[in-house]
């Protein structure tokens, strides 16, 4: 498991980031909400999208109450191929429509 700055990938695109994830089978968690887009970002291709998704003026406990959430979900399910929205307290994950559906 590695940091964005670990990776050095700090000045990389959120496409390259994303890929780069993929091609390493890595789940992203990211405060990004910019990667909660499955239009461009499809959570199937992805071992996992966390996007923490934090109160405008959040302080370092919202922060953790919000990693904590996202540790209790993978607790009880995979996150592989699923785009989950992490806020403190709640996940909600992303369904996308069902083409069969009249």
């Amino acid at each position: 498991m590695g940091t964005v700055s670990e990776e050095h990938l700090c000045s990389a695109t959120d496409r390259d980031l994303f890929a780069a994830c993929v091609a390493e089978k890595r789940c992203l968690v990211t405060l990004d909400l910019d990667l909660a887009n499955p239009l461009l970002f499809r959570p199937s291709d992805a071992c996992g999208i966390a996007v923490l998704r934090l109160p405008p003026t959040s302080t370092p406990n919202d922060l953790a109450e919000g990693i904590r959430t996202l540790i209790a979900g993978l607790a009880r399910t995979q996150i592989e191929r699923r785009l989950w929205v992490v806020q403190p307290g709640r996940i909600r994950e992303y369904e996308p429509e069902d083409d069969a559906a009249p």
